[in-house]
């Protein structure tokens, strides 16, 4: 969990940390949630230092946000 925290705040990873892809995700993730107009900054810092390519990371992150915009729609409307 502390590597998840650690990536978010600083999109760096410890150097002993091997498995790179799910704290980059969360990392990701928080930008959508908490950050989204700096979505393409940190998917773009952060996608070549976990080995994801950086254009499906991208096209991912932005399928998810419409999804939810879409949601937060629906449930508006209901």
């Amino acid at each position: 969990m502390r590597h998840h925290v650690t990536v978010q705040a600083g999109l760096d990873f410890p150097d002993h940390l091997t498995r790179r892809a799910i704290p980059a995700l969360s990392a990701i993730a928080g930008a959508l949630i908490d950050r989204p107009a700096e979505l393409d900054d940190v998917v773009s810092t952060i996608a070549p230092r976990a080995d994801l390519d950086t254009t499906l990371a991208l096209r991912a992150a932005r399928q998810v946000e419409a999804e939810l915009l879409q949601q937060q729609q629906r449930e508006q409307a209901a």
